[in-house]
Formats: structure tokens, C-alpha cells, sequence
């Protein structure tokens, strides 16, 4: 192998590193701005549920399904990034127009989910409590 093939390998290898380099940090910030730019509801407030057993894809695409115009595989993605697809809480979430989705990660990650209210009252069957609580 001569000089030359050598200094033509390292410059390959050089101009391959770094453009993989800034393929990288072009990925890097597009989903660092797309997690802070807040995400377009049909509602003022949208409400859903995350069930048990529900992976980040399959959270992902209930919230997409519920009226919030979120990006399944980008909002999953950006989950993974941040090692927090496998901490989301089960339960029914409330979230408000002008989150963003770096917020609704957090949002489903610390588990606060939203509270109902139910009344008792004195007189009232078991089978009515279920159905009020349902």
C-alpha cells in the first residue's frame, strides 16, 4: 500500500466521522426542538387513558387518537431518548392546549394522573356504587 492510498483512506475515514458527526447533531436538535414546540389539540383540554401494559408506542398512539397532533413514533422516540419509555404511569391523564411534548413525557412519567369525584349516597346498592364508578 502506498503513502498516497493511506492519506486518501484517513481522509475518507476523516470526511465519513464527520458527517456522521453532524447527521447526529442534526437529529439531536431537530427532536430537541420538536419536543419544545407546543403540540395542536381539537380541545382545550384533551383527556385519555394509558392502560396497563401499554408500551410507549401503543401510549403514543392513544394520545394521537384522543385529538392531540403528536407524532406516535417521534414522541416515542423522543421517550427512548430521554430513557424514559419504560417509567409511563398508568392512568387517565388531562392535558391542556400549549403543552409541549417534552411536558407530556414528564406529565406521564410522574404520574399525575386526573382525579374524579364520586358521590355515596346513604342508601345506595352495590351494583349502583360500581356503575357510578365506572
Amino acid at each position: 500500500m502506498s503513502l498516497v492510498d493511506v492519506f486518501t483512506m484517513k481522509k475518507f475515514i476523516f470526511w465519513f466521522l464527520f458527517l456522521l458527526i453532524l447527521a447526529g447533531g442534526g437529529l439531536a436538535g431537530g427532536l430537541w426542538w420538536y419536543a419544545n414546540q407546543p403540540m395542536a389539540m381539537t380541545r382545550d383540554a384533551v383527556d385519555f387513558t394509558v392502560p396497563r401494559g401499554a408500551g410507549v408506542k401503543q401510549t403514543a398512539a392513544i394520545i394521537a387518537n384522543s385529538g392531540v397532533d403528536v407524532s406516535p413514533r417521534v414522541l416515542g422516540l423522543l421517550a427512548r431518548f430521554s430513557r424514559q419509555a419504560h417509567q409511563i404511569k398508568v392512568g387517565s391523564y388531562q392535558i391542556k392546549a400549549g403543552t409541549t411534548p417534552w411536558q407530556l413525557i414528564q406529565i406521564l412519567v410522574s404520574g399525575k394522573v386526573q382525579q374524579g369525584a364520586a358521590v355515596l349516597v346513604d342508601g345506595m346498592t352495590f351494583s349502583q356504587l360500581r356503575e357510578q364508578l365506572a
